[in-house]
């Protein structure tokens, strides 16, 4: 029976004659399919490409409709989960807005809606009633090859386990999405590759740099995919498929493809380990989140550097006069026989060993859409409270906004006027959508007007890191930051909030600012943050802090680093002072452990095994960089019966943990039970390490070894 034409009877069908609906998915720019809806009618995301959504559509299975005709002949548009901004078209220009999950937006005549999500927009028009084409299947030039590809392994697979023993549908079904994303995601990284321009050749260099080989793994693969936005092109729906990566590609893009976990290394081949130090603690309590919640965090967002080094070791402070000061200690694995686990330890001076000299603050907060919530600029607001009132009187302090425009809210202000920051502090609203590149100038242009030499001066960004106006990509975002660098302002970030959470992209920017990177999950670590580190989370004691471990060859068969494999840096490069390295605040200790296997050979008694280069310059002024070495001999290793210091054990648990849940392929026979044994060890009262005690039997309930 054909449709019936009474005004009426369509709208109660949920169809409104004489308009149609055009949809167009794109991936960055690429478009891959039209749909064209004649009449316009109600309908859900899973009824307009089959196969191929984006993954925030996908996972919507049997949500609210995406489009919506009511008896009253209105077309509402649902926002949908996972959206990260919508933009209005009509006859009076653009408006850019942002609404919740779930809110209606009407759609007149002539309108068209762009909805964003992490790589893919989806644009949805109301248009007059034409002859509705046949819907197709569009692909551009540059995804062209990775569509066919992948369609080509598809068919092998599914032929192959044609062949094979038979295996359940579901079984078979994940396998075929498992290798489809792997394979677009090698061919747009090869492809990347070699549209890039051959670099110059560079001058061999006297030592050789810490490049090591790639080792991939399928989960990795998966990661890159969500990274590049290419889950939709192979993606099933929201059913049981979907949900088993969820943990491995979540919504939003997130991921850090290109780090690997670090590799055991030869010291005849490679006796030199460099790096930046690094003293951020976000990746730990995203973890705890995480965990808390009842979830596995993304193997690829557990760093390993920051896990250890949310922990007090109680390190002693460097001699008088000196920033910084190392120590080691080696004691057989608890995990691995024949292996031997190194701690370095790095302190810094503490603040009762300094004057306090006045700082000057500028808060740039995100008041986008994607902050309204109490976990996110409530929290915000909180910590800021903390803040101002653990400040002195001769300290300053600038309030800035930004949202789809940016706003000065608080000029420079001396911050014994408490008041009148508070007040200003708790006027924040949040909507619209986000402009993180102009709010970071304006916030530069305010640290500028207070700039005073031999005085701290420093941007603390408040956001989820979600960007989607303007320049907005992490490139983007550090080049303006790098633009800005060398002035003396350094730049801290602070993140808050779940779901589009972008962990990578306010790290990244933490480490370009010269500043560090903290999480806050709570009330309580916000006054960790805030309060009880306010002095290494504001006073810079070194910059530019690069490690480099030298071991002997005659004495170390193989070493390996856990953690830091975004911090690495060329072996040649550790004397180049252009060279960015690590900043360190006042009271800051940093860990790094080596996993290490002796030659056979008996240690020398009169020579290091170890040498620890730290290679720094000071806070202000000269930028001639100061290094120290510490050489280390047999001393160090603790001997057979020797009670090992708590504070050793526990670096070893934090480590051990981290490497556990990151799934390190070098890390097989290590388990959270043997973490737990050495955590609770050296259990002393304290509610950090209870913490972790708790934290690796919740991962233990959740299936994790």
């Amino acid at each position: 029976m054909p449709p019936t034409t009474d005004r009426g009877s369509a709208r109660a069908l949920g169809e409104l004659p004489g308009t149609a609906l055009a949809l167009t998915l794109a991936w960055r720019g690429d478009v891959l399919w039209v749909r064209h809806l004649a009449p316009a009618r109600s309908c859900r995301a899973p009824e307009l490409a089959g196969a191929c959504l984006p993954p925030e559509l996908a996972a919507e299975g049997d949500a609210p409709h995406l489009v919506r005709v009511d008896a009253a002949g209105r077309v509402r548009l649902v926002v949908p989960r996972g959206a990260r901004g919508v933009w209005l078209r009509g006859p009076r220009g653009t408006a850019s807005v942002w609404h919740a999950p779930g809110a209606a937006l009407e759609l007149v005549v002539g309108a068209r809606a762009e909805i964003a999500f992490a790589a893919f927009s989806l644009s949805v028009a109301l248009e007059p009633a034409t002859r509705a084409p046949s819907p197709r299947f569009v692909v551009g030039a540059r995804l062209a090859p990775f569509v066919a590809a992948a369609g080509v392994l598809v068919a092998a697979v599914l032929v192959a386990s044609a062949r094979a023993t038979p295996m359940d549908e579901r079984e078979r079904e994940a396998e075929r999405l498992e290798l489809a994303y792997a394979y677009l995601v090698r061919a747009e990284l090869d492809d990347e590759r070699v549209a890039e321009p051959a670099p110059e050749p560079a001058p061999v260099p006297m030592t050789r740099p810490t490049a090591r080989p790639r080792v991939r793994t399928r989960a990795e693969a998966l990661s890159d995919a969500a990274s590049f936005g290419m889950i939709g092109v192979a993606s099933g729906g929201g059913g049981s498929d979907h949900e088993r990566y969820r943990h491995a590609v979540r919504p939003g893009g997130g991921g850090r493809p290109g780090v690997d976990v670090n590799p055991p290394v030869n010291p005849r081949e490679d006796p030199f380990s460099t790096f930046a130090l690094d003293v951020d603690t976000g990746a730990y309590t995203l973890l705890r989140r995480a965990l808390r919640a009842g979830r596995l965090p993304p193997t690829e967002h557990v760093r390993v550097e920051e896990v250890v080094n949310y922990f007090d070791y109680g390190y002693p402070s460097p001699p008088d006069g000196e920033p910084l000061a190392a120590r080691v200690d080696a004691a057989p694995s608890p995990f691995e026989p024949g292996h031997w686990l190194v701690r370095v330890g790095v302190q810094s001076v503490r603040p009762e060993h300094a004057p306090r000299v006045p700082v000057h603050l500028v808060y740039l907060v995100d008041t986008s859409g994607s902050m309204q919530s109490d976990d996110k600029l409530g929290l915000a607001q909180e910590s800021l409270r903390l803040l101002t009132r653990a400040l002195g009187p001769h300290d300053t302090v600038a309030l800035c906004t930004y949202a789809g425009e940016v706003r000065e809210v608080l000029p420079p202000t001396a911050a014994r006027e408490q008041s009148r920051i508070l007040a200003a502090i708790d006027a924040l609203a949040a909507g619209g959508s986000t402009a993180m590149d102009d709010g970071l100038a304006l916030a530069y242009d305010l640290a500028r007007r207070t700039r005073v030499s031999g005085q701290p001066s420093r941007v603390v960004v408040l956001s989820d890191g979600d960007a989607n106006v303007g320049p907005s990509t992490p490139e983007e975002l550090l080049a303006t930051i790098r633009r800005h660098a060398g002035a003396g302002i350094t730049l801290s970030t602070v993140g808050f909030g779940a779901g589009n959470y972008r962990d990578e992209v306010m790290e990244r920017l933490a480490d370009a600012g010269d500043g560090n990177y903290s999480y806050v999950d709570s009330p309580r670590q916000a006054r960790r943050v805030f309060v009880d580190q306010l002095d290494a989370t504001l006073r810079v004691v070194a910059r530019d802090v690069k490690v480099q471990v030298e071991l002997d060859p005659g004495a170390v068969a193989s070493y390996r680093l856990l953690g830091y494999e975004n911090r690495a840096v060329a072996d040649h490069d550790f004397r180049v002072d252009a060279v960015d390295g690590g900043e360190v605040g006042m009271g800051h200790a940093a860990t790094a452990l080596y996993d290490v296997v002796f030659a056979e050979t008996e240690l020398a008694t009169d020579a290091p095994w170890l040498t620890v280069r730290l290679r720094y310059k000071p806070p202000e002024g000269s930028e001639r960089a100061v290094e120290r070495a510490l050489p280390v001999g047999r001393e160090s290793l603790a001997r057979a019966g020797d009670a090992l210091p708590a504070d050793y054990r526990f670096a070893v648990a934090a480590a051990g943990f981290a490497e556990v849940l990151r799934a390190s392929p070098y890390a097989a026979h290590w388990t959270l039970a043997r973490v737990a044994e050495l955590a609770a060890s050296v259990d002393d009262g304290s509610e950090d390490r209870r913490e972790l005690v708790e934290l690796t039997e919740r991962a233990r309930a959740l299936g994790v070894l």
